[in-house]
């Protein structure tokens, strides 16, 4: 079995209907992580932060609010199913 995840539930059923029984499609329902806002200073020190050449740097994410719930959600109803693959279909504006 096989996972797509999308932001908008409408988009998740159209898709459902396209890819069959081999394929379970979630929505996540908008954006997951962002970085600090100025109301959350844990990890705000470290907005500037560096890389080097072998490894990309690890920024500050925050969850977005409710997101934590809606993945946690999701990841258990992969497991259930047995799900060997995870595509990643979200908007690409962030």
């Amino acid at each position: 079995v096989r996972l797509m995840i999308l932001e908008s539930g409408a988009k998740a059923q159209t898709v459902n209907k396209y890819l069959g029984k081999d394929w379970m499609v979630e929505a996540c329902n908008g954006h997951v992580q962002d970085l600090p806002s100025n109301g959350n200073r844990k990890g705000r020190s470290k907005a500037m932060w560096a890389s080097n050449d072998d490894n990309l740097p690890d920024p500050p994410w925050d969850w977005t609010e409710g997101a934590e719930r809606i993945i946690n959600k999701i990841l258990n109803k992969a497991s259930q199913k047995g799900v060997e693959e995870v595509y990643i279909a979200t908007d690409p504006d962030r």
